[in-house]
């Protein structure tokens, strides 16, 4: 997924720079305004949040097999929550052998007219 670069002050396509182009951007806070922060690496906030918090790793499910390899280089696989709305079967089959790893969250829509009780 390719995002558009908001938050920061730069401008374009993540997909269009370079990690050195995009740690040189700095984070703007929930006014808009420039901090003095930059952009962490994924793997740079994994560290940084060890034994502190946890994190919800929200779009994060397509890439989960990257993600986690880093979760396991990092150790952290056990201070973040993945989540999606793929089927419980979907999910069990491609990711299964990280449920007991991880903290899996499914997603659940209430306003899908098919949901079943079972």
């Amino acid at each position: 997924m390719t995002r558009w670069i908001v938050q920061t002050t730069g401008k374009g396509y993540v997909k269009d720079l370079t990690l050195a182009e995009i740690k040189q951007l700095r984070l703007r806070n929930g006014c808009n305004i420039k901090t003095i922060y930059k952009v962490p690496t994924l793997e740079e906030v994994l560290l940084e949040a060890k034994g502190k918090v946890m994190l919800n790793l929200d779009k994060a499910f397509d890439y989960f097999h990257q993600v986690y390899e880093l979760l396991e280089k990092t150790g952290t696989a056990d201070l973040v929550i993945m989540k999606s709305n793929a089927p419980a079967e979907d999910v069990q089959r491609d990711y299964g052998k990280y449920l007991d790893k991880v903290i899996f969250m499914p997603k659940v829509n209430l306003m899908m007219k098919t949901l079943s009780a079972s």
